[in-house]
């Protein structure tokens, strides 16, 4: 299946309407739900694997970006292929925006919204294996969407957080990179819509810590794993944020509080941003211990609803809840 020519477009959102200041706790407890985030997993699920240039990918796009602007927000394309008038490949984004005075994620560019730089929470929408692609990465989708439907009931945030749902991830991490090489020079310019990169937090495989052999429940010391990269140029920045992470997992991810920060981040979109500003990638195990057998439903097709339990459903939730209370903390909203 091969996807339509299409031009590179801005959505427009229509505002949503404000709500009182918000803590982080109450963006935890009362602005996500299990039942939400399970739904938008099976939405995506719903379309198959959602492998890249298949019309399944398209179609996931397409419902992300339809979800993103009921919830306020301008939607943007990040072009994945290097030519106009190629097929159209693309990864979806939306932005919480410093300068919302008066609606979700729209607004116009200022000095204020470029000066102030930008949070970057990401995962990806395709997925292999000709099953659902629900851990990788239907789940970190479905998380990033909570964050964007919190963020949307924010009077303000003091930096802005840019949420990126990345294609062709797993063809070499192809969006991500792509998205650097376009934007990283034009950081801060007042004719450009790209706030300084803060940092950079991925989420990719969330729901499935059932122990180094992925046996059949879930592990009794199952804990979220933050990774980043000893080797880049930006390392002890990047373990700052991972750091911070973890505490944000002690703070709010109150059923599964142990996170565990580890330095070999490998094989994910934020491995493109690891030399250009500090960079995460957060999962249910390691990138090492996934390929070392892990999670048996990993690129395959038994990787879809019915192969996970209640228990992993609420694991990933906690790893929503840890990712919400954090950034809300971090980009000081209200």
């Amino acid at each position: 299946e091969e996807e339509e020519e299409e031009e590179e477009i801005i959505l427009q959102a229509p505002p949503l309407s404000l709500t009182h200041p918000i803590s982080p706790q109450q963006a935890v407890d009362e602005l996500i739900s299990l039942s939400q985030f399970r739904k938008d997993i099976a939405s995506l699920a719903s379309f198959g694997d959602r492998r890249d240039r298949t019309a399944r990918n398209k179609r996931a796009a397409v419902w992300l970006e339809q979800e993103l602007q009921q919830m306020g927000y301008d939607v943007g394309r990040a072009r994945v292929t290097k030519r106009r008038g190629t097929r159209s490949r693309y990864s979806v984004y939306a932005t919480k925006r410093v300068s919302d005075q008066n609606n979700a994620g729209g607004g116009g560019r200022s000095n204020r919204y470029l000066e102030a730089g930008m949070y970057i929470l990401s995962c990806h929408f395709d997925g292999l294996g000709n099953g659902g692609a629900v851990n990788d990465d239907a789940a970190g989708c479905a998380l990033v969407l909570a964050l964007a439907r919190a963020l949307s009931h924010a009077e303000h945030v003091n930096i802005s957080v840019r949420m990126i749902f990345w294609n062709a991830e797993e063809f070499g991490m192809l969006g991500s990179s792509k998205y650097l090489s376009d934007r990283w020079y034009t950081q801060g310019l007042l004719d450009s819509d790209e706030p300084r990169w803060l940092g950079m937090i991925q989420f990719d495989q969330i729901l499935f810590d059932h122990g180094p052999n992925g046996a059949n429940r879930q592990a009794a010391d199952a804990d979220i794993d933050i990774e980043y990269q000893e080797q880049s140029e930006l390392s002890a920045s990047s373990q700052q944020l991972a750091v911070r992470f973890q505490l944000g997992a002690s703070i709010y991810a109150t059923e599964y509080p142990d996170a565990t920060v580890s330095s070999n981040m490998r094989n994910t979109d934020s491995v493109s941003f690891e030399n250009d500003c500090p960079s995460i990638s957060i999962r249910d195990n390691t990138r090492d211990e996934i390929g070392n057998g892990s999670h048996p439903h990993w690129h395959r097709a038994t990787d879809v609803m019915s192969s996970y339990r209640a228990e992993d459903f609420r694991f990933g939730f906690n790893v929503v809840k840890m990712a919400i209370g954090t950034v809300w903390d971090m980009v000081e909203a209200e």
